[in-house]
């Protein structure tokens, strides 16, 4: 995956002008110039060459013209033969590089190389909004700082990673077998969950009160369903009452609940129910959303039913998108093809 950055490199200067700037900081030879930290105060003597190579490149001065091109400058038509717009737009460049370079800090010959790097890119920002005037040309310089040029770059990073991993046909291969992995991963969190149980409202179906309360877990063996009543006030447990899960015929959610149709419950995002041999309703009122989904996404896994909570594919598609991200961190400054390529032919 390339940047900005990896396409600058054509600006790099030349072996002649590193010669230039190895005379001008009085080095003993291009070895220690690669070495030595020296002030670039004095590089600035050689910044016009590379300027107007950068300039001719953005504004595609050379090349052959491009009907389909949509490469103008509204600026140009506004100044005249005093004030000719490459020279007012070199002018303001050289002070936009010295601008930059004071707040990046510069003082290296790495650091220099970076401040074109963002000098460019600062530029071509600039020249993308067409400004109408040299005036609001330059409140655009002064506006398009370093900080400015480091969120885009981050956001278009982000950007490109996303592409990458939405449409991609390789990276969707390796996001089908992490996907698998992890829904492995969410079935183990959700066992764990729900066999270290949950204390519920009791609601007295008559008169559509609470009545108590119960405590619900998953058995040990993962195959029964466990009612416990329980006392908040003296933590006394009371009978337990076992339910298979093969005797559940419903897991009911929302409105569609018992304990919601009679109004024992005023948050139907809450509750959930189930019907036991198409008899019994056991019914649900969970503290909040996070543990009635979890709940919902135990009962469906248990019994291989395809609906899923918001939590369940939030947390799934983080998981993957984590998964992705690390096995392609070695890959940040390569292209992925979008087709693998060919299998060779066999030796023989």
């Amino acid at each position: 995956m390339l940047n900005d950055m990896d396409l600058l490199d054509e600006f790099d200067i030349t072996d002649s002008e590193i010669k230039k700037l190895t005379l001008l900081m009085d080095f003993d030879d291009e070895t220690a110039a690669k070495n030595k930290c020296a002030s670039i105060d004095n590089l600035l003597d050689c910044d016009d060459v590379r300027i107007i190579r950068m300039l001719a490149k953005l504004l595609h001065v050379g090349m052959d013209p491009d009907r389909s091109s949509t490469c103008y400058q509204p600026t140009i038509f506004n100044c005249s033969s005093k004030t000719p717009f490459f020279w007012e737009l070199f002018s303001r460049t050289m002070w936009l590089l010295s601008k930059t370079r004071r707040e990046m800090k510069a003082s290296t010959i790495l650091d220099y190389e970076k401040v074109i790097h963002v000098l460019t890119k600062q530029v071509k920002l600039v020249l993308e909004e067409k400004p109408l005037d040299f005036k609001t040309l330059t409140e655009r310089m002064v506006e398009t700082n370093y900080e400015k040029v480091v969120e885009i770059w981050q956001r278009e990073k982000k950007e490109e990673l996303r592409s990458v991993l939405d449409t991609n046909p390789s990276v969707q291969v390796l996001k089908r077998r992490f996907a698998k992995q992890n829904q492995e991963l969410i079935f183990e969190q959700r066992m764990i969950f729900v066999k270290a149980g949950t204390m519920f409202p009791k609601f007295n179906e008559k008169v559509s009160k609470i009545n108590g309360n119960f405590i619900a877990k998953l058995s040990t063996s993962g195959r029964d369903v466990l009612i416990c009543d329980f006392n908040a006030i003296t933590k006394v447990a009371g009978a337990t009452a076992t339910y298979s899960l093969s005797s559940i015929t419903h897991v009911v959610e929302g409105k569609a609940c018992p304990h919601v149709i009679n109004n024992s419950v005023k948050e139907p995002h809450l509750a959930f129910s189930l019907l036991i041999n198409n008899e019994i309703w056991i019914n649900f009122k969970a503290p909040d959303k996070k543990t009635a989904s979890y709940w919902l996404d135990a009962f469906n896994l248990l019994l291989n039913k395809d609906n899923r909570s918001e939590y369940y594919k939030n947390e799934l598609s983080e998981l993957v998108e984590m998964d992705l991200v690390l096995h392609l961190m070695d890959l940040q400054n390569v292209t992925i093809p979008k087709r693998p390529p060919p299998v060779p032919k066999p030796p023989f």
